[in-house]
């Protein structure tokens, strides 16, 4: 008789507590998701202001960078930067190409595309690409000011400097950073005579 007790209360009870031991574990795991997934949340409108983006423009971004055009637009740059290395500067071509993505309305694709004009530090190259890189300096996403003070501290001469100075009160603080570093190497250099 004991055991039948023991058997017809403590199975369903054991059964209960398995039943409420995992709806208990899946309340708590999904408690936990939503706050990693807040967290991420918060991160990332943390880093989507930190480079100028909106919230919508973020999300756009993460599923460009996902995308088979991001894939094939990186393997160009990629493939652009060794060929440009391997020479010492970037070809006419190479720079025409830099120029037209440099005013591409992705601002993911100015941004790539200008730190890659940093590869154009000589003649005919440089003129080419100086107009364009000194037009991102204004452009409204600080990720690509921060590129375009970047590279005309690589390929800019001292007479660039006063281009660089309004970045010094950016709201960025990266863009700021950038345009300082850029402005102390700038500098150090010799003025380009022009032709």
């Amino acid at each position: 008789m004991q055991m039948r007790f023991l058997l017809i209360v403590a199975i369903p009870l054991a059964i209960s507590s398995r039943q409420t031991l995992a709806q208990f574990n899946s309340q708590e795991s999904a408690t936990s998701t939503n706050v990693v997934t807040q967290a991420a949340k918060e991160k990332e409108a943390r880093d989507a202001a930190a480079v100028g983006l909106t919230a919508a423009e973020w999300e756009d971004h993460v599923r460009w960078w996902k995308s088979p055009e991001k894939q094939a637009f990186g393997d160009e740059m990629i493939g652009l930067e060794k060929r440009a290395e391997a020479r010492g500067s970037l070809t006419t071509n190479e720079a025409a190409t830099l120029i037209a993505y440099m005013q591409n309305p992705r601002y993911d694709m100015r941004n790539l595309a200008c730190l890659a004009a940093s590869l154009g530090r000589t003649d005919p190259a440089k003129s080419m690409l100086m107009p364009s890189v000194l037009n991102l300096l204004n452009d409204r996403t600080a990720i690509v000011r921060m590129a375009a003070a970047r590279t005309l501290g690589i390929i800019g001469d001292k007479t660039d400097v006063p281009h660089l100075e309004p970045l010094l009160n950016d709201k960025s603080e990266y863009v700021v950073k950038n345009a300082r570093q850029a402005i102390s190497k700038l500098q150090q250099t010799e003025a380009v005579p022009t032709h």
